[in-house]
């Protein structure tokens, strides 16, 4: 969420341990009460090594370190805020790059789905939309992780003011939403893996949904999924790109959809 402290502290774990690491992803997260690393590693970290991280972790403001789910060192769980409510990380979460990046989507989907009082949230991960959506509009998120799954539903319910926010594990590309299931929402945001959302889409462009709010890192799926609903009768609104991938030529985006 944020680069500063996330990406000291990726720096110096790198730099410290590289040695004993070999080759490894840090995946660094600036959560509100410290820094959460998670190391893509294929390797088990020994305990001699572990013990060595628990104190470098404590001098460098670093909360937990996971090596994938296996947990290595957690001093508190990271509590990150999203939206106004309290969010409990998961090892992995999927988060939205930057704090100002995340903001400008949220507003921008509220915006594509002002009006709508029954929001489905596809690919909701952690609840990045469901919980910025859910002070105007019930929301119910669809996930695959159940971890995360299990954050979002943590924090809605910890949240004040908000509308009901239900959840359900689901595989969206073995098992997309049917038309008749989208049907008991008049509004859909999705925010998909860079792959995109071909059968999922195929389903809402089935459906008699009329607002959507399409959240995609790749303009090449994203071109194709949008032809699936513009084929359909969607009228596809702004494309707003966000440079939110520092150091790198990837961008994130945003569009509206609407039919009548």
């Amino acid at each position: 969420m944020s680069y500063d402290k996330a990406v000291e502290a990726a720096e110096l774990i790198r730099s410290r341990y590289a040695g004993e690491i070999g080759t490894a992803e840090v995946h660094a997260t600036e959560a509100d009460n410290g820094v959460d690393l998670m190391l893509r590693w294929n390797r088990k970290a020994p305990p001699a090594l572990i013990a060595r991280l628990a104190q470098w972790a404590g001098e460098a403001d670093v909360v937990r370190i996971s090596a994938g789910h296996d947990l290595l060192v957690e001093r508190a769980a990271p509590v990150l805020t999203v939206a106004g409510s309290a969010l409990r990380l998961p090892p992995g979460a999927f988060l939205q790059p930057t704090r100002e990046g995340e903001a400008f989507l949220q507003a921008e989907a509220a915006r594509a789905l002002s009006g709508a009082k029954r929001v489905v949230d596809l690919f909701a991960g952690c609840g990045t939309f469901a919980l910025a959506l859910a002070p105007k509009a019930r929301v119910h998120a669809v996930e695959q992780e159940g971890a995360m799954l299990d954050a979002l539903a943590a924090a809605a319910r910890a949240t004040r003011g908000l509308k009901p926010v239900t959840a359900e594990k689901r595989d969206l590309f073995k098992r997309p939403l049917s038309a008749p299931e989208l049907g008991a929402h008049d509004g859909a945001v999705l925010d998909p893996p860079r792959a995109g959302a071909a059968a999922q889409v195929a389903a809402l462009a089935r459906s008699k949904l009329a607002r959507v709010a399409y959240v995609s890192c790749s303009a090449e799926s994203f071109a194709r999924d949008a032809k699936v609903l513009m084929d359909a009768g969607f009228r596809i609104g702004n494309v707003i790109p966000v440079d939110q991938f520092l150091w790198s030529e990837h961008i994130e985006l945003v569009a509206s959809f609407t039919r009548r």
